[in-house]
């Protein structure tokens, strides 16, 4: 009874890990040829917001991650290749994400009218769902880290989106790997909330 219970929990860990990592690399797979590091390559007047992706603040003031996120939507406006950005994250006591956001653009000179302050981007999908459902948005540009960048895409194809996905420059961080290693479950629930849950 005992190496039957215990085969069957290593045929559950197999069949688990199989999937989870079927849907990882098929994600990732898909994503990557919509992935763009050199901003150059993005056409002028094609692209109408970038979606600037929220993360952590701290003493109302962007940490690192969400730092180099904003710098690469800066960049982007700044070089015309959008004419708006859409600030998601979440806008709560101690969290004040998207109030930070807005602060550290338009102290970079971007002018108000051209942000979109979305304080109910409470995880991705939420804040690609939204760009397209409640702002109206067709053509977008997703700002977010290399690890991150393939759910985003993913996301935002299945919820009516004709996106790419700008990798703003920046550094890898020493505790990089436990970004990388959430990012793999990360990725089965978007599949996941796609593909079973209703929008």
């Amino acid at each position: 009874m005992k190496k039957r219970l215990f085969g069957l929990c290593l045929c559950l860990l197999a069949g688990t890990a199989a999937f989870s990592g079927g849907v990882n690399y098929d994600m990732m797979r898909q994503a990557a040829p919509k992935e763009v590091t050199n901003m150059a390559t993005i056409p002028d007047d094609t692209y109408e917001a970038a979606v600037i992706l929220g993360a952590g603040v701290q003493h109302n003031y962007p940490m690192p991650l969400l730092k180099e996120r904003l710098d690469g939507g800066i960049a982007l406006y700044e070089r015309q290749k959008v004419k708006k950005l859409i600030l998601s994250g979440v806008n709560e006591a101690g969290a004040n994400q998207t109030e930070v956001m807005a602060a550290y653009v338009t102290a970079a000179g971007i002018d108000r009218r051209d942000l979109i302050i979305d304080e109910a981007g409470t995880i991705t999908y939420e804040s690609m769902r939204r760009a397209h459902d409640v702002y109206g948005y067709r053509r977008v540009i997703a700002v977010t880290q290399a690890y991150h960048m393939a759910r985003a895409i993913y996301l935002a194809d299945h919820l009516g989106l004709d996106v790419i996905g700008y990798v703003p420059p920046g550094v890898r961080y020493h505790d990089q790997w436990i970004w990388d290693l959430r990012e793999v479950p990360a990725r089965v629930k978007a599949w996941l909330m796609i593909h079973f849950f209703e929008r």
